[in-house]
């Protein structure tokens, strides 16, 4: 009986001519096979094909008598990848269960496997972290993985690379026993020729081709040599002045695919459900447990967050209390000691230009005799601005707008902000001053005047609340994707990075359950960054919710679930973390500009416009304004919009991200 059939196969990658040529292999049910080969040539590739991790070009797979097809055959076969492929955060305990949750082992048969293998293995204590123990423990901890559940076909990648000389006696003691006791089929990859003796069958691969296949002693039989080393240079030379052919000739071959069409599959058994309960309690399981020792990432993406977001609530719209403006007094220049004290009979005399300095409030007042040195003054940079009042500034205060003529201002210009700041402390000086004069000298509809020249700088009275309310929906909408976005992302390549991902999917993992365990960490990470969201806008900005929270709440939670399955996407599609980064920020920063937050997208041209509402956050920010502070209704057609546009995005990414996962099988 056979239970690897490989025929006439071809794979090849774009960079490169054929890593495999024509190459054809049968494997004895029952026998331990070695293929053996220097660095590069095929032999990983072939095993990676093997399990339909890579698509051949051409040619036949069989493995038990199935056409190669990733979760096939999972169960009957045991994988040791020659990267460790295993979780860093978690510990030899919780490895074990991981993985024995996708095979579906009980509780039983798991704890008494895991006594045999920590005995036969020696293996650290079952609650040592993998990243804690050395790289020898965890090449025995990746061993033990493989035979966890049992197989019936065992796959070894070089698997005593690395291991002291007992552990490598033990292993091949152990496999030995598998194989003449429960008739398990072993093959391994090795560049140790030594350890081709271990094996029933030895092929040599070269070039992507198996040029010689024997038993160990037949190789040096037919060699004529004492050491499989000097029978392997011996096949290397000869192959390179192409004088030798592979002792298995394709009658052989076709003999051992004769004997395995009639291999049974009763073994067999394959879960046709799309989705099983225990296997998605176990991918949860294990994410719960990296992230709880994940210190470093709690910190940055939900603790040191916030201190930034702080940082925006203290900055954005305050004013500096140390600006430093020239006063040049031309209607009196004795105001050091001035003390306004105006009776009835006194109005509009005295020095009226004083009390409007003194009332300039928050800035630092520097005096000048002429507007030229206050200039000089200017350029050199020691003063931002400075003010100029004019002569009889005092006797104009009878008409109010003649009044204000009377001040001019030469101001920065490149500081648009501060000009603003500014001017609105020199109308409120004069506004106060107005005011105080219209009640002591009894000059009715002054202030209506007032009121009407105010109308203009309205939006200026209260700027820093209003700077605050315009941008705190577009701020949070934009922290929650960025930072969803990055988090995601940057889990899910450290994931690849480690090859969790391409065990879990030898050993059966299904793409719809790691879609599926990926969504629910998903919608619980959105709903935690959603509630903190609106106590951040409630507590720390101060913000005041008109509208329904629940609302808000909504747009957040969607926003978030945008952000993480972007990242998603983004993480399975490049393979660089550069690259994965670059896109990120470059996203991010897009999104920024489209968002509205640095300035009304209805500015924008009309094409920009357009283009936003492909972005994210730009209309969601607008329904999320709408619903803080106006009350906004769940039919309004704003929110609608953003709730169905963020629908179209997380079922687009989902479907992306199935459709990748199939394609790729994250080989990296």
């Amino acid at each position: 009986m056979t239970t690897i059939q490989v025929r006439q196969v071809k794979k090849s990658f774009k960079t490169t001519e054929n890593v495999l040529n024509n190459f054809s292999l049968s494997i004895k049910t029952g026998s331990i096979y070695a293929l053996v080969g220097s660095s590069g040539c095929g032999k990983t590739t072939f095993i990676n094909c093997l399990l339909g991790i890579q698509k051949i070009d051409k040619g036949e797979i069989k493995i038990f008598n199935q056409n190669v097809k990733l979760q096939s055959t999972s169960k009957l076969i045991g994988y040791m990848p020659q990267q460790i492929s295993l979780a860093s955060q978690l510990t030899i305990k919780e490895t074990f269960k991981y993985f024995a949750s996708l095979h579906l082992i009980d509780k039983k048969f798991l704890k008494e496997r895991t006594e045999m293998l920590s005995d036969l293995l020696c293996l650290p204590p079952e609650d040592s972290l993998i990243k804690n123990i050395s790289g020898g423990e965890q090449r025995r901890v990746s061993f033990a993985v493989a035979v966890l559940h049992d197989p019936k076909l065992l796959i070894l990648d070089e698997p005593t690379v690395g291991l002291d000389v007992e552990i490598r006696q033990r292993i091949w003691k152990f496999l030995h026993q598998q194989s003449s006791e429960k008739n398990i089929t072993i093959l391994f990859t090795t560049q140790y020729l030594t350890e081709v003796a271990q094996a029933h069958c030895c092929g040599f691969l070269r070039n992507g081709n198996l040029i010689v296949e024997n038993s160990h002693d037949k190789l040096l039989e037919n060699f004529n040599v004492e050491t499989i080393d000097e029978a392997f240079y011996k096949i290397c030379c000869l192959d390179e002045d192409q004088k030798i052919k592979i002792w298995k000739n394709e009658e052989e071959i076709e003999q051992d695919l004769v004997k395995v069409a009639n291999f049974g599959t009763s073994s067999f058994e394959n879960s046709e459900n799309l989705m099983r309960f225990q296997v998605l309690k176990g991918l949860l399981t294990k994410e719960w447990r990296r992230i709880r020792r994940a210190y470093i990432e709690i910190f940055l993406f939900y603790i040191f967050s916030y201190f930034l977001l702080s940082g925006y609530a203290n900055t954005i719209g305050k004013f500096p209390d140390d600006l430093r403006i020239g006063i040049v007094n031309y209607d009196s220049k004795h105001c050091e000691s001035f003390k306004f004290s105006m009776t009835f009979d006194e109005c509009f005399k005295g020095n009226m230009s004083c009390e409007y300095v003194n009332n300039l409030e928050k800035i630092i007042k520097i005096p000048y005799d002429t507007h030229e040195e206050a200039y000089k003054d200017f350029l050199k940079g020691k003063i931002f601005g400075f003010l100029i009042i004019k002569k009889n500034f005092t006797k104009s205060l009878e008409n109010v707008l003649n009044a204000l003529n009377k001040v001019e201002d030469v101001l920065d210009p490149s500081a648009y902000h501060y000009c603003m700041l500014v001017k609105l402390k020199a109308f409120r000086a004069f506004a106060k001053l107005i005011q105080k004069i219209s009640t002591i000298c009894e000059i009715f509809g002054a202030e209506m005047m007032l009121n009407g020249i105010n109308h203009e700088h309205t939006f200026m009275k209260d700027s820093k609340i209003d700077i605050m309310r315009n941008r705190s929906p577009n701020m949070i909408l934009l922290f929650v994707f960025a930072i969803t976005l990055a988090h995601s992302g940057l889990i899910i390549y450290e994931c690849r990075l480690e090859g969790i991902w391409n065990r879990s999917f030898v050993n059966g993992l299904k793409i719809t359950e790691l879609l599926a365990a990926n969504l629910i960490q998903c919608f619980l990470n959105s709903t935690i960054i959603s509630i903190q969201m609106i106590f951040y806008l409630n507590f720390i900005i101060k913000v005041e919710f008109i509208g329904s929270y629940w609302m808000a709440f909504l747009i957040m939670f969607l926003v978030a679930n945008v952000g993480h399955l972007l990242g998603l996407l983004k993480a399975i599609v490049f393979d660089n973390i550069f690259v994965l980064t670059g896109i990120g920020c470059a996203y991010i920063a897009s999104t920024c500009f489209v968002s509205g937050l640095f300035w009304p997208i209805e500015f924008a041209p009309k094409f920009i416009q357009i283009l936003s509402y492909y972005f994210p956050i730009s209309i969601p920010a607008i329904a999320l304004h709408e619903v803080i502070f106006k009350r906004s209704e769940i039919f309004s057609r704003n929110f609608q919009i953003a709730f169905f546009a963020l629908i179209l995005h997380v079922f687009i990414y989902i479907s992306v991200s199935f459709l990748v996962l199939r394609r790729r099988k994250f080989i990296t």
